[in-house]
């Protein structure tokens, strides 16, 4: 394993245990999951890291209640680079920083979109081409972008280290393998896994505009905005109660409609008895943070040895409430959520 592992932006700690091996000592490294002020639970590993370093930024730049200044220089994070050519992973991961990420490094000793590796966990370290090199430390330490430029025709490929599941026997169990490519969380809750993929997926956004009249013999209303939204997700998911563990008695399947349809319903620990948040991604092509709006469950069979249905249909619509202020811009920009 590397010195560093760079972080899919689809991880969370649940994923991320089950895909990684030695998942539980890199977290633990990291200070991972992060459980200081303002971190949400259901999180990506990426947002409890950014979340993690800017509170420990904030906290040492007003160590004993004095505001320090700490002024980025180009020259710091070029010397920084060549300092580290031995590794060759660690000094892209360098040169990959953005002025306000090298400050939080060498404030923090964490790199901004990658995990570091326990000492005892590492097998493989490899220096950066001997040619590359010299051409690096022949740069001047000012020519900051040069050696970015340099390093970039140099990235080492990074092998995601593999865990087994043990869960399964050969290739040919037809039944579920864990792999966290759907999952649906709701605030402050352990999230659930979902062993198959929507069939289908209807997103949808309503929009209004206003129709003026302008002008004088202007025979065309002008549009103008009035409001868009609430964006909408229906889902159709199609289950077997065997698809956990290959058998129907497992109960994960009963677990999980229970986990969706609380959140059907307020804690009413609140004067306004607000419902609760839910967090439903699928890979990386749907996310979506909201309220559950609407679920059916449909059972049909065949009927199973423990006198249960064996089959479960669940359409489930989801209102989301958005995280960011939306324009035309920040859609564009994936603001919005994956789409």
């Amino acid at each position: 394993m590397k010195s560093l592992l760079p972080i899919d932006e689809s991880w969370t700690v649940r994923t991320f245990t089950r895909a990684v091996g030695q998942a539980s000592s890199i977290l633990r490294h990291n200070n991972l999951p992060d459980t200081s002020t303002g971190a949400k639970p259901f999180a990506t590993l990426l947002e409890q890291q950014s979340n993690l370093i800017g509170n420990l930024t904030a906290g040492i730049k007003n160590v004993g209640g004095t505001e320090l200044d700490f002024e980025y220089k180009q020259e710091d994070q070029s010397k920084a680079i060549k300092s580290s050519l031995a590794d060759d992973i660690k000094a892209v991961a360098l040169a990959s920083l953005s002025p306000s990420g090298f400050i939080q490094h060498a404030l923090t000793g964490l790199f901004p979109g990658f995990m570091t590796i326990p000492r005892a966990l590492i097998d493989t370290i490899t220096p950066v081409v001997t040619n590359l090199q010299k051409e690096i430390l022949d740069t001047s330490d000012t020519n900051l972008p040069k050696i970015q430029q340099l390093l970039q025709t140099s990235i080492p490929e990074i092998q995601i280290p593999s865990r087994p599941t043990g869960r399964v026997s050969s290739e040919s169990d037809w039944y579920w393998r864990p792999r966290g490519e759907v999952m649906i969380q709701i605030d402050g809750e352990e999230p659930m896994e979902i062993p198959a993929w929507p069939s289908e997926i209807a997103d949808n956004i309503a929009v209004s505009w206003s129709q003026e009249m302008t002008t004088f013999q202007f025979y065309e209303n002008q549009n103008t905005f009035k409001q868009s939204g609430p964006r909408t997700m229906n889902l159709h998911f199609t289950l077997h109660r065997a698809m956990w563990t290959g058998n129907q008695d497992s109960g994960d399947c009963e677990r999980l409609v229970a986990y969706i349809q609380s959140a059907c319903y307020p804690d009413y620990n609140t004067q306004a008895s607000e419902p609760p948040r839910v967090l439903f991604t699928a890979g990386k092509s749907v996310r979506i943070y909201g309220i559950v709006t609407g679920m059916q469950t449909k059972y049909s069979g065949p009927i199973g040895p423990d006198t249960k249905y064996d089959c479960v249909d669940i359409d489930l619509s989801i209102t989301e409430e958005s995280q960011n202020v939306l324009s035309t811009q920040a859609v564009r920009a994936g603001l919005a959520g994956w789409r």
